[in-house]
């Protein structure tokens, strides 16, 4: 969910990271089955992340850098929302998300394609140049050799 493209605020949007768990009872009750939240289901989704403990170990240490909140005292990852701070850093990786796919498509451009282009571009025009140059100073020379060779022929 993005929060500013669905115009919400930061203190709008709670996530809930509530992971699933079995509550056994030691009486006759049946067990009860507490399913993960939706927040989760769709972060391990989109990561392929599986491990449960690496991803509270990773939630902690978000609510301990003041990353992210816990809303209420009950539960123990769901209600969570961004803090200030924690808003920001996800922005600034929003952006550099966004700045790296365009240096995906700028990169070949920038680094060989408009380099090789531009030197051939210089190489087609001094070798034009510089053939029409000799071209022209050969014409002279030819011109001269000729009119040489003819004074020659009439004073001999």
């Amino acid at each position: 969910m993005s929060i500013e493209q669905n115009a919400y605020s930061r203190n709008s949007v709670r996530f809930n990271f509530k992971f699933s768990k079995t509550e056994k009872y030691f009486t006759k009750h049946p067990d009860e089955i507490f399913t993960e939240g939706e927040d989760l289901t769709e972060f391990k989704n989109k990561t392929k992340l599986r491990d449960d403990e690496l991803i509270k170990k990773a939630l902690v240490k978000a609510l301990n850098e003041n990353l992210l909140k816990k809303t209420v005292t009950n539960g123990e990852f769901n209600n969570l929302e961004f803090t200030e701070k924690g808003m920001m850093n996800a922005k600034a990786i929003l952006l550099n998300r966004k700045e790296s796919k365009k240096k995906i498509f700028t990169y070949p451009l920038e680094k060989f394609i408009v380099p090789l282009i531009t030197a051939s571009l210089i190489a087609f025009a001094t070798s034009y140049i510089t053939t029409k140059y000799n071209n022209i100073d050969l014409n002279k020379r030819l011109n001269k050799i000729e009119k040489e060779m003819q004074w020659l022929k009439e004073h001999k």
